[in-house]
């Protein structure tokens, strides 16, 4: 019966890795977080009422719970919760830290969904061919996305009430940004899923698969490019340098060959990429007509967004050293941003108000204190830890996924240095999070008991737990479905 259960939540698992990314509802206008969001806790509500059911009883899930040691990731997160929800309650605007900005949504309220999507996520045991499933689902994805990105500069959009976030003018918009809501979310989601190519391509491939694999490295190269995402280019390099540098490290065989062939072959490989982007460049430029002179004119901005970004970190930072310990509370950052004082050059580059402090650690500080951000500092402490321990004692296949899934953190640790998070980000991280947890406990796993055959007296507490928490995810679907409807049918939007 356990096992039923766990492809049902692999399954479910799978299904919202393709569908999340790629939906978008023409109605609700630039506002492509919010239904994402709804979509994504009503499932991971789901998920959680499926595994309160298969514990079975209160004390299969309170043995759980002393399982868990203070160290671990899940004491970790549950401590970032516990520092979310202080700052939430001392936060200089409760409502929006609670359930996040109208735009976002990301309050304390996500953030719980996504910490019960990880702890849903560990309990899985992750197998080769999962994995593989879950690799080719963000291969498919990323193409379909990247293709619609490409065609969206070419002005060729099918959603004709959709506004966008950036500038749009009459042969392309300046930023695609496809399915994702905004250019940085597209080239987030281009440099963590570019990790499960590199994983696919070193394992034995067809021909035409591995074809079928460079075509989407290019493709992908291309939308990530048209992005204009900074922060997303350095991130894709950090990448592939750690995948090829893990991956080389590993296999004593390439150690070998790291000076001839090894080194000439990726040459080939980088060389055969540059060379189609550069073909895509010219055509896109105008070399051979196609109007791209218009539309290489429109990518000319005076000024750098660079430059605001510095002053809102040094703006952040002022803010920071007169409440370090607890913070601001989550989402708040635009109440203060809009009584910083603009400068003449600010007013020409983009005089728009910002929501976040574009900085990972700036933006933990200032939300959550010094507290919480050296609670978020050591989970990838612990991460870290796990992953030395699974590259030194695991079998090659372990060691490849984990490579796989390290690479992909690296850059998304590295883009987030110049954004912030996004349900895709926090998405794909809690997924990667899980897999090398998995990896590292594939033989500690606790299994929860059945207790099909006799139900106990402890097991009328448990069904009272689930009825409880049925309860609660009916009214979360609820307030979930409400917030696509009414951002479908307002202007404005609203959640509750």
């Amino acid at each position: 019966m356990d096992r039923k259960i766990d492809k049902i939540v692999f399954y479910l698992i799978l299904g919202m890795t393709f569908v999340i990314p790629l939906l978008i509802n023409p109605w609700g206008m630039e506002r492509y977080e919010v239904d994402k969001i709804a979509l994504f806790c009503f499932l991971v509500e789901i998920l959680v009422v499926i595994r309160l059911w298969q514990c079975g009883s209160f004390s299969n899930l309170w043995g759980k719970i002393k399982e868990l040691k203070f160290f671990s990731l899940e004491s970790l997160f549950g401590l970032l919760l516990i520092s979310y929800s202080i700052s939430t309650l001392f936060s200089i605007s409760v409502e929006d830290s609670l359930w996040g900005l109208i735009d976002r949504r990301f309050g304390l309220y996500t953030i719980l969904h996504f910490v019960l999507f990880f702890l849903v996520m560990k309990s899985i045991k992750f197998k080769s061919a999962q994995v593989k499933m879950l690799a080719w689902v963000f291969v498919l994805n990323s193409f379909l996305i990247s293709i619609y990105a490409i065609l969206q500069k070419f002005g060729i959009e099918f959603l004709t009430n959709v506004r966008y976030v950036t500038l749009y003018q009459d042969l392309s918009i300046i930023r695609p940004m496809s399915s994702l809501g905004h250019p940085n979310y597209l080239g987030a989601f281009l440099v963590m899923g570019s990790g499960f190519i590199y994983y696919l391509l070193i394992n034995k491939q067809k021909l035409w698969l591995k074809l079928f694999l460079y075509l989407v490295m290019i493709i992908n190269g291309l939308a990530l490019y048209l992005t204009l995402n900074r922060g997303g280019w350095l991130g894709a390099l950090v990448t592939a340098l750690v995948f090829l540098i893990l991956y080389t490290w590993i296999d004593p065989q390439r150690k070998v060959q790291v000076r001839g062939k090894l080194i000439l072959y990726y040459l080939k490989k980088v060389s055969l990429a540059f060379f189609a982007i550069i073909i895509f460049i010219s055509v896109f430029a105008g070399w051979w007509g196609m109007g791209g002179d218009i539309r290489s004119s429109e990518d000319i901005q005076q000024g750098s967004s660079m430059y605001i970004r510095m002053l809102e970190y040094k703006y952040s930072w002022q803010l920071i050293k007169q409440s370090p310990i607890i913070g601001y509370g989550p989402e708040t950052y635009i109440h203060q941003s809009v009584l910083r004082p603009r400068t003449e050059i600010e007013k020409i580059i983009d005089d728009r108000y910002s929501d976040r402090v574009h900085n990972l650690w700036l933006d933990t500080w200032y939300s959550l204190g010094i507290v919480g951000l050296l609670i978020l500092i050591a989970v990838y402490i612990k991460l870290g830890q796990m992953i030395w321990k699974i590259l030194h004692r695991s079998q090659m296949e372990d060691k490849k996924i984990v490579i796989m899934a390290t690479s992909s953190i690296a850059g998304y640790l590295v883009l987030v240095q110049l954004h912030f998070d996004s349900l895709i980000t926090l998405f794909i991280l809690m997924i990667l999070f899980s897999i090398i947890y998995n990896r590292y406990n594939a033989n500690m796993r606790i299994t929860c008991k059945s207790s099909e055959s006799q139900i106990d007296p402890k097991a009328y507490l448990s069904i009272l737990i689930v009825i409880v928490c049925s309860v609660i995810i009916l009214l979360g679907a609820y307030l979930n479905l409400s917030a696509i409807y009414l951002n479908t049918i307002c202007d404005m939007g609203c959640f509750y």
